[in-house]
């Protein structure tokens, strides 16, 4: 059961990172235009 819960977190985990990744990514062109 523990390690189902472990498991869990851990997926939510690489979600939240994978998604900040993603948004990380949109917004790098908008700060390279504004750079220039």
């Amino acid at each position: 059961m523990l390690a189902r819960s472990i498991q869990k977190y851990y997926i939510n985990l690489y979600k939240k990172y994978t998604y900040l990744k993603s948004k990380e990514l949109e917004e790098l062109p908008r700060f390279g235009v504004m750079s220039w």
